[in-house]
């Protein structure tokens, strides 16, 4: 597969994400989809197979009013895509006592992408606090 084409199916899927559209998010996504959420080197987030990612992603709809991640700098490596990611976003429900509904959260950080046979097979999200 060529590194275009890579691009073009993170670009579906973030699109989708900042139009919260679960479906399309996860068109090309594997039965067996890992995800992973590290902050400061950290997992604090760890999701295994299609059915589990989308379940959380319902989920993760409710926290904001709206959401956009922008990305940028794309390294392409084999069948690994890393891109530099800028969140925004608007928060529907309080999260802690510092942010609440109506509160603007804004982090940069990158994902890393990793394909198998034209679909996704590993996200991993690095953001610093």
């Amino acid at each position: 597969m060529f590194p275009s084409n890579f691009k073009r199916i993170i670009e579906n899927y973030l699109n989708a994400y900042n139009q919260m559209d679960v479906e399309r998010m996860m068109e090309n996504f594997d039965q067996t989809i890992e995800f992973e959420h590290q902050v400061d080197g950290r997992i604090v987030l760890k999701l295994t197979g299609f059915r589990e990612f989308k379940e959380h992603a319902e989920l993760a709809k409710s926290i904001f009013f709206k959401r956009r991640q922008t990305p940028s700098n794309w390294q392409f490596e084999g069948t690994t895509v890393k891109v530099q990611i800028h969140f925004e976003g608007i928060l529907a429900q309080d999260l802690r006592d510092d942010l609440k509904s109506g509160d603007a959260m804004i982090m940069h950080g990158e994902s890393e992408f990793v394909f198998f046979q034209n679909k996704i097979i590993q996200i991993i999200d690095r953001t610093n606090s």
